[in-house]
């Protein structure tokens, strides 16, 4: 499967299905993941129109995360610009494995543009708030 076929049957999928995960494990096994940044983007894309649906930590979350730090900028771009609950979670995913301190910190900066940004939806903000308490723990307990 194509990105752009990729692209026209994610769009088509109800999220609200019972059947939604396994309707996207059967899409995910078809994509030829060969062109995986476009893929990446289709779905954060995704992410982006639905940004407090709950796709995540599901298929596609996973399916993005194998392809790590290749997706990091967009990530960022889209904490920035079309904050949704994918995203922020993914950034917690991300701030709970080994990271340098100065990735660590460009994350949580991430994560705290949300919170204090007008972009993001009271649940997404929310979300990044929780998050971002828990790391401010998970430091103070590994001190």
């Amino acid at each position: 499967m194509t990105p752009l076929q990729f692209k026209v049957a994610l769009d088509g999928i109800d999220l609200n299905a019972v059947d939604f995960p396994l309707v996207i494990d059967d899409l995910l096994s078809q994509v030829d993941v060969t062109d995986h940044q476009s893929l990446t983007d289709i779905i954060f894309c995704f992410f982006e129109r639905h940004p407090d649906d709950d796709t995540g930590p599901g298929s596609l979350v996973h399916f993005v995360e194998a392809f790590y730090p290749t997706y990091k900028a967009r990530l960022l771009q889209s904490l920035r610009d079309a904050p949704n609950m994918s995203a922020v979670l993914m950034t917690n995913r991300i701030l709970n494995s080994k990271l340098t301190p100065g990735e660590r910190a460009q994350y949580l900066m991430a994560l705290r543009a949300v919170l204090a940004g007008g972009r993001a939806s009271a649940e997404t903000r929310e979300s990044a708030r929780g998050f971002l308490e828990y790391q401010r723990q998970r430091e103070g307990s590994s001190r």
